[in-house]
C-alpha cells in the first residue's frame, strides 16, 4: 500500500462541468471505486483531491479516468516521506472549508504505523542517518 496525494490541477466548477460529460454509469463507477481504499478529500485554492491509502491498481484507475476525461491533475507518492518523518503540507481544508490539518496528520500517522517495514527504517538510516530515527523507528527495530 502506498500514500498517494492526488490533486485536481482546475477549479472545482470546472471540475464539476467535466463530471456532468460523464456518462452515469461511470461517475457512479468512480464515486463507488474510492469505498475501496481510506482516503481524506482536500480543498486548496477552490481545487480538490485527496490523500489515500492504496494500491497501485487504485491509483492507475483514478489516472485513467482522470485521463479519460481531460481532467488535470498531478499524484504523488508520499510514502517515503511518511515513512522518513520528511515535511508533508498538510495546508487543506474540507468541502466546508475547515481546516482538516489535524485529521491529515493522523491519516499519514496511521498510514505509517500500519504499513512501515524493518526495510523503511533500514533504508531511513542509510538515507538520513541513524540520527534521523525517532522512537517510533527504534520500536519497528525491536
Amino acid at each position: 500500500m502506498k500514500l498517494i496525494k492526488f490533486k485536481t490541477e482546475i477549479t472545482n466548477d470546472v471540475l464539476f462541468s467535466k463530471f456532468q460529460e460523464v456518462p452515469m454509469s461511470e461517475l457512479e463507477f468512480i464515486l463507488n471505486f474510492s469505498k475501496y481504499f481510506d482516503h481524506v478529500d482536500i480543498n486548496f485554492e477552490n481545487k480538490t483531491g485527496l490523500f489515500g491509502i492504496m494500491a497501485d491498481c487504485y491509483v492507475e484507475k483514478l489516472e485513467n479516468f482522470f485521463q479519460k476525461y481531460s481532467i488535470p491533475y498531478t499524484v504523488r507518492d508520499m510514502s517515503k516521506d511518511a515513512f522518513f518523518d520528511n515535511v508533508i503540507d498538510f495546508s487543506y481544508q474540507d468541502s466546508s472549508g475547515n481546516d482538516i490539518t489535524n485529521e491529515l496528520k493522523t491519516f499519514v500517522y496511521n498510514f505509517k504505523k500500519n504499513y512501515i517495514t524493518l526495510d523503511d527504517v533500514l533504508d531511513k538510516i542509510l538515507e538520513k542517518g541513524i540520527n534521523s530515527l525517532t522512537d517510533f523507528d527504534k520500536n519497528v527495530l525491536k
